[in-house]
């Protein structure tokens, strides 16, 4: 498995505040994979609170979207961080407003995406 995530994100863009993390993924394996896209938010100088957490299993050549609501008025920072299987499963991140739109700036596709060792939580810590 492997850990992917776009950052930090603040949540006020141009195009209105985020209030969804969006996921849409791809698997181009041979394989049934679950992808696991989790939420996080950031409060300084304390370790990242999970928002939410949603996955989807999917079968070769299938795709499907998973979403996580955020509340804009509670959250300020957050942090997503999608869990897959391989290379082989493909993933877009958006970030989108109260319109449900994808917010320019808050779009990160597989490759604009890095690859993290854990989150500092007790979630990701027991996986290892």
């Amino acid at each position: 498995m492997k850990l992917l995530t776009s950052g930090p994100v603040n949540k006020d863009f141009a195009d209105g505040e985020l209030v969804n993390w969006h996921l849409e993924i791809f698997n181009n394996s041979n394989e049934t994979a679950t992808t696991v896209l989790t939420v996080y938010t950031l409060l300084g100088l304390t370790p990242p609170v999970e928002i939410g957490s949603t996955f989807g299993e999917i079968n070769p050549g299938q795709y499907v979207f998973l979403n996580i609501a955020i509340d804009p008025n509670q959250y300020e920072h957050t942090l997503p961080v999608i869990e897959v299987a391989n290379d082989d499963i493909l993933v877009t991140l958006y970030g989108r407003n109260k319109d449900r739109k994808q917010i320019t700036g808050a779009v990160y596709r597989f490759s604009e995406l890095i690859e993290i060792d854990g989150v500092v939580t007790k979630k990701t810590d027991k996986k290892k």
